[in-house]
C-alpha cells in the first residue's frame, strides 16, 4: 500500500502546482474544477468495484488496471505540462510584482540589503509557518481532509451496519457522497468568484455539520425511507466538503514571496495529515463508544472547526486574484514570448522582463 499511495500523493502535489500556474495565467479560480474530476472518478470506481466484488471478482485485477491507468495518465500529463521556462516565468511574475509593491512602499528605494532581500533569503517553509493566514488555511484543510477520509473509509461500513444493506447498496451511499462533492467542485470556482472564499467556507462548515447530523439520525427514520435519508445526509456532507481543500491549495499557491510548489507541498502535508487522523479517530471512537453513530457525532463536533476558523480567513476583493498580489502584467504575453523564443524568434517587448522573472526565484 505504501508503494501504491506514495506516487499517488506525489502526483496530487504536482497536479495542484500545475493548476495554480494555470490560475495565474487565466487570472481566475480553476482549482475546484480540477478537483471535481476526483470524486466523479472515485464514485464510478466504487460502484463498479462493488459490483465486481459482488460478482466474485478479486481485487488484484482491479488494482492492476487502476495502476496502469494512473501510469498512462501521468505520462500524458507530463507531456502537456508547463515547461521549466514557462513555469519560471509565470512564478517569477507572481513574486516580482510583490517585490515591486514592497519597494514602492519603501519610498521607491531599491536597496538590495533591505528587508525584502532578507526575507528572500529565508526558507520558503519558514515564511509560510510565520504566515497566520497560511496556518488557518492549513487547519481548515486538515479538518476537511479528516472529514473526507472519515466518510470515504467508514461510510460503506455505516450503511452496511445500520441499514443491513448489501455491498452494492452500501457502495451507493459512498457514490452519492462523491458525486455531490464532484458536482459542487465544478460549481465551486464560480461560487468563489461571486461570494469570495470566506463566505464559501462559512457555508461549507454549515453543510458538513447538517449533512452528518442527517446521516446520523437517518437509521431512526421509518424503514421505508431510512436509507434514502442517509443518502441525502451523505450528499449534503459531500457538498460541504467539496470546495474546502481546493480553495486551501489555491490560496496557499498564490501567497506572495513563496514558490507555489513549496506552498502547496506544505499545505498538502498539513491537509493530508487529516486523512490519517480521520479514519483512526472514527475507528477508535467507535470501539470506545461501541457505536459508529456516536463516533460520527464526535466527528461533527470537530468539523465545526471549519465554520469557526473560516472567520479568520481574509476576505477576497471583487477581483479574486487582486488580494493575492498576482501579476498585473499579461501572462498571455509572457507565454507567447516564450513560444517565440522556442522558435528562435526575437522578442524585444518581454525579453528584459523574462530575464528578471527567471532570476527572481
Amino acid at each position: 500500500m505504501t508503494s501504491y499511495s506514495f506516487p499517488c500523493v506525489y502526483n496530487v502535489v504536482s497536479m495542484n502546482g500545475i493548476a495554480v500556474l494555470t490560475e495565474m495565467v487565466a487570472e481566475k479560480p480553476l482549482l475546484s474544477s480540477y478537483h471535481g474530476c476526483y470524486p466523479i472518478a472515485a464514485a464510478i470506481a466504487s460502484v463498479v468495484g462493488g459490483a465486481l466484488n459482488s460478482a466474485g471478482y478479486g481485487a488484484v485485477g482491479v488494482f492492476s488496471v487502476a495502476s496502469s491507468i494512473t501510469m498512462i495518465l501521468s505520462c500524458i500529463g507530463c507531456y502537456f505540462s508547463y515547461s521549466f521556462e514557462q513555469e519560471t516565468s509565470i512564478t517569477g511574475i507572481h513574486n516580482d510584482d510583490h517585490h515591486a509593491e514592497h519597494d514602492s512602499n519603501n519610498d521607491g528605494t531599491n536597496d538590495d540589503s533591505s528587508d525584502g532581500s532578507i526575507e528572500a533569503e529565508k526558507s520558503h517553509y519558514v515564511l509560510l509557518l510565520q504566515n497566520a493566514d497560511f496556518l488557518y488555511f492549513g487547519l481548515i484543510g486538515f479538518l476537511a481532509s479528516m472529514g473526507e477520509s472519515g466518510m470515504t473509509t467508514w461510510v460503506i461500513v455505516y450503511f452496511d451496519r445500520y441499514f443491513d444493506a448489501g455491498t452494492l447498496a452500501s457502495s451507493i451511499g459512498f457514490g452519492v457522497f462523491m458525486i455531490c462533492m464532484g458536482i459542487c467542485r465544478f460549481l465551486g470556482d464560480k461560487m468563489r468568484e461571486w461570494y469570495g472564499r470566506k463566505t464559501v467556507f462559512h457555508y461549507n462548515g454549515i453543510l458538513v455539520v447538517v449533512g452528518l447530523m442527517v446521516m446520523i439520525i437517518s437509521p431512526s427514520a421509518p424503514d421505508a425511507f431510512d436509507i434514502y435519508i442517509g443518502y441525502f445526509g451523505a450528499g449534503l456532507t459531500g457538498m460541504g466538503l467539496a470546495t474546502c481543500i481546493p480553495t486551501v491549495f489555491s490560496s496557499a499557491g498564490h501567497l506572495p514571496n513563496v514558490h507555489p510548489g513549496s506552498a502547496i507541498g506544505l499545505a498538502a502535508a498539513m491537509t493530508y495529515s487529516g486523512s490519517i487522523v480521520g479514519p483512526i479517530l472514527l475507528g477508535g471512537a467507535s470501539q470506545l463508544f461501541h457505536s459508529l453513530r456516536s463516533a460520527y457525532i464526535l466527528n461533527v463536533v470537530l468539523l465545526c472547526g471549519i465554520f469557526i476558523f473560516s472567520f479568520k480567513i481574509p476576505e477576497e476583493t471583487s477581483k479574486w486574484y487582486a488580494s493575492e498580489d498576482i501579476s498585473s502584467h499579461s501572462h498571455a504575453e509572457v507565454t507567447q514570448s516564450l513560444l517565440h523564443q522556442e522558435h528562435g524568434e526575437a522578442d524585444t517587448t518581454n525579453s528584459s522582463h523574462n530575464s528578471i522573472y527567471r532570476n527572481s526565484l
